[in-house]
């Protein structure tokens, strides 16, 4: 399985970015979106017309920070083992995200 993501380096945990503080919100995402997260953020619980499900939960916004930590624990969970791992830098100008690269093989 390949994976490539922006992972969440902030923290040593993963956080739902939606669950955050909407000033703390901002402080971590893409900054060219700021009135998409105000609207999303007033609307959280709402059920979005097209995607019927609550607005913080769309796809289009960022919703989850995933360590490389958790990812590991989760993959190994699943029978996975780590081959390949490199840090393709910062995503946009972030300090919250890197772009991660992975590749877990089935473990025997």
């Amino acid at each position: 399985m390949v994976i490539y993501n922006q992972q969440y380096i902030q923290h040593a945990d993963s956080v739902r970015l939606t669950d955050l503080p909407l000033a703390e919100y901002r402080s971590i995402a893409p900054a060219e979106r700021e009135q998409v997260y105000q609207y999303i953020y007033e609307h959280k619980d709402e059920i979005h017309p097209a995607y019927h499900k609550p607005w913080k939960d769309i796809h289009n916004i960022f919703q989850w920070g995933i360590t490389d930590k958790d990812l590991r624990n989760v993959m190994s969970r699943l029978g996975f083992r780590e081959v390949f791992y490199r840090n393709y830098g910062t995503f946009a100008s972030s300090t919250a995200f890197e772009n991660h690269g992975f590749v877990f093989v089935r473990a025997d």
